[in-house]
């Protein structure tokens, strides 16, 4: 890159924490006067986008996203425990009274997943398959995590070395904001000084509003009633950086003729954000109310009643001295149920539209429940914690599927707007993850489900990733490769040592970084852990083969 450029840049985004220093009003207008250059000046900036999406507190993921024997023939290859479910079965075909296992073969690549994979998610186009999402997805399973506990295990599956995945991100790329935090404890780090903005989840007030105040310190309502002001602003900014750098970068001088585009792109970009808020918040809502409400396409939770009528024990259990009455489980579920998600994926959106940051740290609400704990009838509403050490294999399988319906749901609606042609960053330039602390280890009687820190799995979900992959390795007995002892058998996936680079060692989230770094075209934050992953023509590509997953004695 020219001398000449890089003063312009340096000039033009004012050192390493753009968007914390500068006038809020002059960094929309150097925003927009940056990207009308973009014709005239080449792009200085990595274009990747982070989109790390947390499962704080660590909920049952074997619903999900925890594959077990995916590649064998059968996908039997598991032993099973009271406490570990992918849905419901029935005794007596009434309806449901059990919590099993049982998995869904995926047409085309032939991948035994979690039960809920072969049935349908509500979407803007009508119901879809859930397996849908799989044409791009890669899971990292059987990594162990740092610590028994969950902050550490929290740090550690987004720090290496001191850095953060998206603060090694943001110190290769100019953004207005380097990374948004929505309602997440993730500490941001960054080798260059660089900051992250915070940005409350509300589901009562326009959150985009919040992330614009940034750069509206007077907190005006709407920009686009700010032409005037922002027109002479423009005026006064192209002089300034004219009269600054027109000999060192003579290709500036041409702004004064961009100036109609430029305030055209601001007021574009950044019209009535209560319009531009409420319909991308309707387009998440309206899919994760129906994930929560339709029983017709979610057969194995939804389409029989759930529970037995008498004779309840601890796998209905709402903490270690409730248990829950309701006749039907399904009774506790409300329309908006897993609404407040809505929000995270609202912002994600705008912010990928919009480029403002290149990564965006966030978690998925826990689902709430209308609950009824007493024998008498009465309700209340209530969370389902992810942290369910002593919520019931019953009340788990049912809220556990609910929220990832919801997910699959937004990401299903999130990825179809990455892929139109409007998007700011497009779906190739994405990666999204689906993140925790770590899996559960699920007690054999069905009573809550402890630390499974002897292994965690991470989702990726990118235009990177051309066909769905599954790696790592998983122990096919937790009780004999694990910590807990007997009251915790089963295949609840306790990591196992895989071979990279003639170097056999059990993977650490270390690995997980890595492989990130090496989709989003970064350095890793773990320099000293290799990627499971190489990217070719920017594909994803194993580094080994052999990395598939698999299930060892």
């Amino acid at each position: 890159m020219s001398s000449d450029r890089r003063d312009f840049l340096k000039f033009l985004f004012g050192g390493t924490a753009m968007g914390m220093t500068l006038s809020p009003l002059e960094l929309l207008i150097r925003g927009a006067i940056s990207q009308s250059q973009n014709e005239a000046m080449a792009q200085s900036t990595l274009q990747k986008f982070y989109f790390n999406l947390s499962f704080r507190a660590a909920p049952d993921r074997a619903t999900y996203d925890l594959f077990l024997d995916p590649y064998s023939a059968t996908g039997n290859n598991v032993i099973e425990s009271a406490g570990f479910a992918t849905c419901y079965g029935s005794s007596n075909g009434n309806r449901f009274d059990e919590a099993i296992y049982k998995t869904f073969k995926v047409p085309g690549h032939n991948i035994h997943a979690p039960w809920m994979w072969g049935q349908k998610m509500p979407t803007s186009d009508g119901f879809k398959n859930i397996y849908d999402l799989m044409e791009n997805m890669l899971v990292i399973q059987g990594v162990r995590t740092a610590s028994p506990g969950h902050p550490m295990s929290q740090v550690k599956s987004e720090e290496g070395n001191g850095i953060t995945m998206a603060g090694m991100l943001s110190d290769y790329t100019d953004s207005p904001l380097n990374t948004i935090q929505m309602n997440s404890t993730y500490t941001f780090q960054s080798a260059k000084g660089k900051m992250s903005a915070p940005l409350a989840d509300s589901m009562t007030r326009n959150v985009i509003n919040d992330l614009m105040a940034k750069f509206n310190k007077n907190q005006v309502v709407t920009f686009s009633n700010l032409k005037d002001e922002l027109s002479e602003s423009f005026k006064n900014a192209v002089d300034n950086m004219n009269y600054d750098s027109g000999v060192r970068s003579p290709s500036t001088l041409t702004m004064k003729n961009t100036y109609d585009g430029a305030i055209e792109l601001v007021a574009s970009s950044a019209q009535d954000f209560a319009t531009v808020w409420a319909d991308k918040l309707a387009k998440y809502k309206n899919v994760t109310e129906l994930a929560c409400t339709d029983k017709d396409n979610f057969n194995g939770f939804l389409d029989k009643p759930i529970g037995k009528l008498t004779a309840r024990n601890n796998q209905y259990s709402v903490s270690s001295t409730e248990q829950c009455f309701n006749q039907d489980l399904r009774d506790i579920i409300t329309k908006d149920t897993c609404v407040a998600m809505s929000s995270v994926f609202a912002v994600a959106e705008f912010i990928a539209n919009s480029k403002y940051a290149v990564a965006l740290n966030t978690r998925i609400p826990t689902p709430m429940t209308m609950l009824q704990t007493t024998e008498s009838g009465s309700s209340s509403r209530q969370t389902i914690t992810n942290d369910q050490h002593n919520t019931g294999i019953m009340l788990r399988t049912l809220t556990n599927a609910l929220m990832y319906r919801s997910v699959s749901s937004c990401l299903y609606e999130f990825r179809k707007f990455l892929k139109t042609e409007s998007a700011g960053f497009n779906f190739d330039q994405t990666v999204i993850r689906l993140n925790g602390d770590f899996c559960r280890s699920p007690r054999a009687d069905g009573f809550g489900a402890d630390h499974g820190w002897q292994a965690s799995n991470t989702v990726l979900i990118s235009g990177m990733v051309e066909a769905p992959l599954i790696v790592g390795r998983i122990y096919k007995d937790g009780m004999a490769h694990g910590i807990h002892g007997a009251n915790y058998k089963g295949s609840w996936g306790v990591g196992a040592p895989v071979t990279i680079n003639g170097v056999t060692a059990v993977l650490t989230q270390g690995n997980v970084l890595s492989s990130i770094a090496s989709m989003l075209g970064v350095p890793s934050p773990a320099n000293n852990s290799p990627s499971l992953l190489r990217l070719s023509n920017s594909k994803v590509q194993l580094a080994d083969p052999s990395l598939k997953l698999k299930v060892v004695a």
